[in-house]
């Protein structure tokens, strides 16, 4: 049985080379990235994670025992990078302690009733052979209306800027989709809540606010839409497996579509333009780079990273 994520449409639809690399080839780097923003993502995420798994005071420690414990894997496995681990845990450190502080002051969480931390689900899709296959930041139910929902964890470089964008998020669709699939009694969910910690120090020249929450609803005519536009995703995603299975050329089924991003949210911007090239050798420099491995283990091992993650830092 196929299954597939919200990540693996995203990948596929930005673009097709790195789709085939990491989901049908499935590569992934052999020493991955320790820094940058979306490391700095992942250790949030981590440590928020611990907090919500037991919340309190108690919580607050099991996210500083995460991130310690993150940060001394590190150190023992890449000593020659030392001093950058450092900076990187003491950053997260920063943007979390903050995070603690203003949930205190402002009561963030005081309507909320935590269901869970990083939940997998799965559900049937709109293929009859698929599966759909998530992992849930932090399933909510508002105390004051009784309604349920999602909190979506986002390190990000400022609000404006992925505010512009949310109400489109798919993800936030997926998610409430595959609820409804999997549990017909239970209540919809109707909201999906961005938790956005903003990627600064707060130094007494930062400008607050470094925290900030949106929202954002659906409703179920927009899960319906859904549901068709799913449909034709994975029937794309299924027909180019085919093609490729088939014999023909990559660069005509699965071609790649550069633009800035490439920079940062790609783990194969250096290999991919070898691949248009004959007189390059792309899978010498895959062979020396990368390996093998499931890009599902991220959903069932709490302590791997999405191997296409969105960073709203960057947005």
């Amino acid at each position: 049985m196929k299954r597939v994520t919200n990540s693996e449409v995203r990948c596929y639809k930005r673009c097709k080379r790195k789709w085939w690399l990491t989901y049908v080839r499935e590569l992934s780097p052999r020493v991955p990235e320790l820094t940058g923003a979306r490391q700095l993502g992942s250790r949030v995420h981590l440590a928020l994670r611990a907090y919500y798994t037991k919340l309190g005071a108690e919580g607050r420690e099991a996210a500083f025992d995460a991130l310690r414990a993150l940060r001394s894997r590190e150190l023992e496995r890449n000593p020659a990078v030392a001093q950058d681990i450092e900076k990187e845990h003491s950053f997260a450190t920063i943007v979390v302690e903050g995070y603690f502080e203003w949930l205190e002051a402002e009561g963030g969480d005081s309507d909320l009733e935590i269901l869970g931390a990083e939940t997998t689900i799965e559900a049937p899709s709109p293929h009859p052979d698929v599966m759909l296959l998530g992992r849930l930041d932090l399933p909510v139910r508002r105390k004051s209306t009784g309604d349920e929902g999602f909190v979506d964890h986002k390190v990000v470089q400022n609000f404006a800027d992925p505010i512009k964008t949310l109400d489109l998020d798919e993800q936030f669709r997926m998610y409430a989709l595959m609820r409804k699939l999997v549990a017909v009694d239970e209540p919809t969910i109707r909201f999906q809540i961005y938790n956005m910690l903003r990627k600064v120090k707060r130094t007494k020249s930062a400008n607050p606010p470094f925290y900030m929450r949106y929202e954002v609803y659906i409703s179920d005519a927009e899960l319906r839409a859904f549901w068709a536009r799913l449909w034709s995703e994975i029937t794309d995603i299924i027909a180019s497996e085919a093609r490729l299975a088939a014999g023909e050329d990559h660069r005509v089924v699965v071609y790649p579509s550069p633009r800035r991003d490439c920079s940062w949210d790609c783990d194969f911007r250096m290999v991919c333009p070898m691949f248009d090239n004959d007189l390059a050798d792309p899978e010498h420099v895959l062979a020396m780079n990368f390996e093998h491995k499931d890009p599902l283990t991220y959903y069932y091992d709490e302590d791997e990273e999405d191997p296409n993650p969105i960073d709203a830092s960057v947005i």
